[in-house]
């Protein structure tokens, strides 16, 4: 059975969508715009409503992929990469709901694992992404050591969610001309490989070998201008 797939849209749906919107469009996606007020009200928001009433069996997908789901399916992602290599002292992943975060620390065999996370004023995360982890882990021992596996890092936002400071465009510039097969995204990696890049250089990264975990998001690139855009060709 074909399924349709529905997106709830925060804010109003302007005559010329973003690309990633016209993307959706393309493949066949409903979009459903919702105020900023009724979007804040999550599952108990109108247009929730509405969109249940239309449709039976609908699989909401919370925003981000956040939930017990998208975390379950981030500790197997953590399997297969310590069966690729697990000689790391060291993971790094970016945060925003933090859901790839708490499925990466419920796996076992994971080393240190340092999150950054993208959104200001965000300190209590921490505990968010620990009582996930703690939920999803079946071994009472590791959830013992859940807290001295996490490092939190809240003080690298650049100005908050999607903004860039004039030293982060610059920063991005120079990664851009200098790693030429690795390409960040506007959001969340541009800002977890500056503040890893800084501490390494400060002399206060302890690691000898470190995994950086690209989230995706690339993208997002096509709505920045060509000035604040160091990869042209997206």
């Amino acid at each position: 059975m074909p399924y349709k797939a529905v997106a709830i849209v925060r804010g109003e749906l302007q005559p010329r969508l973003t690309p990633t919107l016209r993307d959706m469009v393309v493949a066949g996606v409903e979009l459903w715009p919702s105020s900023r007020a009724d979007y804040r009200l999550g599952m108990e928001s109108d247009v929730v409503g509405e969109i249940n009433k239309r449709y039976a069996n609908v699989y909401w997908i919370p925003e981000g992929g956040g939930g017990e789901a998208g975390a379950l399916g981030c500790r197997d992602w953590a399997k297969c990469l310590c069966e690729l290599d697990s000689r790391y002292d060291a993971w790094v992943v970016s945060s925003g709901t933090g859901t790839t975060a708490a499925g990466l620390l419920s796996y076992p065999d994971i080393p240190d694992l340092h999150v950054f996370s993208a959104l200001k004023g965000e300190p209590a995360q921490r505990d968010v992404i620990l009582n996930l982890a703690n939920r999803l882990s079946t071994d009472s021992i590791l959830r013992d050591r859940l807290d001295k596996k996490l490092f939190f890092h809240s003080d690298c936002h650049e100005g908050g969610y999607a903004k860039h400071s004039s030293e982060l465009l610059a920063f991005m510039q120079e990664f851009a001309h200098t790693n030429t097969s690795v390409e960040l995204d506007p959001v969340y990696t541009c800002k977890s490989m500056r503040a890893l890049v800084r501490a390494m250089e400060s002399g206060t990264w302890p690691y000898r070998r470190t995994l950086f975990i690209h989230t995706g998001g690339l993208q997002g690139w096509r709505g920045y201008s060509k000035d604040t855009n160091p990869y042209p060709c997206r």
